[in-house]
């Protein structure tokens, strides 16, 4: 650590073609989610959301970590779009490096957060790194103008 000047990235979901910059780019980080439980792991784009209380992930990724979803109580959140059910699952999020066109450098873990609670939301599509199990550890510095981020530990 610190993460310098992390590209912003845009991702076209129809395609799956990424391109670093550009105007539809936004700040995405490559993760590796893990279930510490039994090493099934998914590769992912994470959006960083300030707005996020906590970091949030698709519901329908929980079962290919061989997390059972609804084997914990729900909790009742309130996303951008609108109300709905998470269910808290422990997992490990390594933030990845990022390869020359984009991809992710799954090679170089930039950062490790073992055995989180993560919420695994229904109706969410995106990966969210959120505040308080992820933001609240690092300065954030955000450059939209030239399209970068940092982050650095306190």
């Amino acid at each position: 650590m610190p993460i310098k000047d992390y590209p912003f990235l845009y991702i076209d979901r129809r395609t799956q073609k990424i391109h670093i910059g550009g105007p539809n780019s936004r700040p995405y980080l490559w993760i590796k989610v893990k279930n510490p439980k039994n090493g099934n792991s998914i590769l992912a784009s994470a959006l960083i959301d300030t707005g996020a209380t906590e970091s949030a992930f698709p519901a329908k990724c929980a079962s290919q970590l061989g997390h059972k979803l609804r084997s914990v109580p729900p909790k009742n959140i309130r996303t951008a779009n609108r109300n709905t059910l998470a269910f808290a699952h422990t997992s490990t999020v390594e933030i990845l490096g990022i390869g020359p066109k984009g991809h992710p450098d799954i090679s170089k873990v930039l950062y490790s957060m073992p055995k989180q609670l993560i919420d695994y939301t229904i109706g969410l599509d995106e990966f969210l790194l959120g505040q308080n199990n992820f933001l609240n550890n690092f300065i954030l510095k955000i450059d939209y103008p030239k399209q970068k981020l940092s982050i650095y530990l306190p």
